[in-house]
């Protein structure tokens, strides 16, 4: 059967600049187009949106150098994000609107909406944010259907339900909204993901392919290897959503087979122009050196530089001369806490400062670019122990380039949320928005809203800088008079040593 005459419009709710094309979008839209569905995007992520770009709040902060994106030839729309959807509406004419979103992007996702919404047009609404608060997202007038989990199989459903004109009410992820009720069905099971299509991305424009990356702007795709986490840190949702799965007799955590990768990238590579590869998950280094080794041979002929994130007790010498031999260009390793008691008692990471220590000094002995990753503003936080942060980071071996800090956001599906409501440094109703210049949502006892945002901006200099300088980096941590005049000249020396 052709669908030909069913569209569906997608909108992607993103902060300006902020992350790459989603791969989700990618991959929803092929499984329709596969079917003969109709897509189209609406992608804000090039809009003045009032909103600031991170990649620049990265700079201003000292985690990455500076970069153009007039290089590329890229700039910035404009007119009027909103009026800009509706003329999409009015010329694509969609039957159905899909919108995924994080729980940053919430607040825009739904304006959005309903700037849309005298045209009455249904509206599924996924994400991971939608999985953790479905009973939130669904309350909103413009949302009739709302995903929890994966969304590849119930939006299918739902889509050929639709055009078919059958009653959509009993579909397995989601939850609906008729005559006043609201259908709350059970969650189908994990997909198979090497079963799934190439992601397309023929709906994006040209430039959404573009993004920084250690001073220079690429082409850069994500491409997905797994999909859970086996680890539990408690600031993340991996572990909830696991835990979600499991009740409902699943096993959430899977990898795809690595032929069906590296089918991926080459697809990315040639019919895309890939420039630059992010491996989307976690800690990709979680696989045995036999793995690793399976997966290096068959990445020359992908032959791109690529970056990641992953776990230190997961690097051994093989696997990074492995990874050297695969043209990793950036590998990002959590830190996230200095104190050992800290980290292993709150978050839930079980891992020595040696262990951390080791696998740092085992990275920087590599060709590749290496970051580590922190984050300050945990629930019962105090200078003191930001400070732990920082001397821990001091230890790290002088190659490792990033050593700044993220503020910590309480998003939903986190046990570290839960946590901050109980301490009452949250109110549990409270959308996270995670903003580098912000601030955080807690109300920490032990820190200002001003001196944690003072600690962010300066912590890399407090890391690399000798203590001689600490007495004018403190100064740099107000934002004052003259805090401004001396970060600024703290920043540009830090840019010019260091980066």
């Amino acid at each position: 059967m052709s669908y030909n005459n069913f569209r569906v419009l997608f909108i992607y709710p993103n902060l300006q600049m902020s992350a790459l094309i989603p791969y989700s979008i990618g991959i929803l839209t092929a499984v329709l187009k596969n079917e003969g569905f109709i897509t189209d995007v609406f992608d804000a992520t090039r809009y003045k949106n009032n909103t600031n770009d991170p990649n620049i709040d990265k700079v201003k902060t000292g985690m990455v150098k500076p970069f153009d994106y007039s290089e590329r030839g890229i700039v910035l729309q404009e007119f009027d994000m909103f009026e800009a959807l509706k003329e999409k509406v009015e010329n694509f004419q969609p039957n159905l609107i899909a919108i995924t979103s994080v729980e940053s992007t919430y607040s825009m996702a739904i304006d959005l909406l309903k700037s849309i919404g005298k045209y009455n047009i249904p509206c599924i609404f996924g994400g991971v944010f939608a999985t953790f608060a479905a009973s939130e997202v669904i309350s909103n007038d413009e949302v009739t259907y709302v995903c929890r989990g994966e969304g590849e199989g119930a939006l299918l459903e739902l889509c050929k339900k639709m055009a078919n004109k059958k009653d959509c009410k009993n579909i397995n992820n989601l939850w609906v909204k008729k005559n006043n009720k609201i259908y709350k069905n059970p969650l189908r099971p994990p997909v198979d993901l090497n079963s799934l299509p190439l992601p397309n991305y023929d709906d994006f424009d040209d430039m959404a392919f573009f993004r920084p990356m250690t001073g220079s702007i690429y082409r850069m795709l994500g491409v997905e290897t797994e999909r859970g986490c086996p680890f539990t840190c408690t600031y993340c949702n991996s572990p909830r959503n696991s835990e979600l799965y499991k009740k409902n007799g699943f096993n959430f955590y899977r990898r795809k087979d690595i032929s069906k990768i590296i089918e991926e990238m080459l697809f990315l590579k040639n019919k895309y122009k890939a420039e630059f590869f992010y491996i989307l998950t976690d800690s990709f280094t979680a696989m045995s050196e036999n793995k690793m080794t399976e997966f290096s041979e068959m990445y020359q002929d992908v032959n791109l530089p690529f970056w990641m994130n992953t776990r230190p007790e997961t690097i051994t010498p093989q696997k990074m001369m492995l990874l050297e031999k695969m043209k990793l260009h950036r590998m990002g390793m959590g830190v996230e806490h200095g104190n050992e008691n800290y980290r292993k008692k709150v978050l839930k990471r079980k891992v020595s400062n040696k262990t951390l220590i080791d696998a740092f000094k085992l990275a920087s002995d590599s060709n590749c670019s290496v970051t580590a990753n922190n984050m300050i503003g945990f629930p019962d936080e105090t200078r003191e122990l930001v400070f732990d942060s920082i001397h821990f980071n001091r230890q790290l071996p002088g190659k490792v380039e990033s050593t700044g800090a993220f503020i910590f956001t309480p998003f939903r599906g986190t046990p570290l949320r839960d946590i901050a409501v109980k301490l009452g440094h949250l109110d549990p109703n409270t959308i996270a928005n995670m903003n580098y210049t912000a601030g955080s949502v807690l109300k920490l006892p032990g820190l200002s809203q001003e001196e944690l945002m003072g600690l962010t901006r300066v912590f890399s200099f407090y890391v690399k800088f000798p203590e001689n300088m600490f007495e004018n980096i403190k100064i740099a941590e107000k934002f004052d008079t003259e805090g401004e005049k001396m970060y600024a000249k703290i920043l540009k020396q830090y840019q010019k040593e260091y980066l």
